[in-house]
């Protein structure tokens, strides 16, 4: 009897899910370190007053919104990392290979 899977799915061994999910985590906290830095560099910039800026936007409110970003998926990922069980087989779809970062720059087509 033939199986049918709906989509395109992909079995993964947990050990694998675990090993991308840290790798990607280590991405993202770099990531967030990255914002951080920058967050420090618009420290002293005043909203609004200067010509440094083409948008409406407070780069430093930006770069604090980014790195929480980065921070966040961070810790998602350390926390699949560390919840999958190694000897178990994972069907991942799209999604969740982008979120380990096996798929670049996915929208979801």
């Amino acid at each position: 009897m033939t199986q049918v899977i709906e989509g395109l799915k992909v079995t993964v061994v947990g050990k694998e899910v675990a090993e991308l999910a840290t790798k990607q985590a280590n991405i993202h906290f770099e990531r967030a370190a990255f914002y951080a830095q920058h967050v420090e560099l618009h420290a002293g910039m005043q909203v609004g007053g200067s010509s440094l800026t083409t948008s409406h936007q407070d780069p430093k409110e930006a770069a604090k919104n980014k790195r929480q970003e980065h921070q966040d998926k961070a810790e998602h990922l350390i926390f699949i990392a560390g919840h999958v069980k190694p000897e178990a087989e994972y069907l991942l779809d799209s999604s969740a290979l982008a979120s380990l970062g096996v798929l670049k720059n996915y929208r979801g087509f």
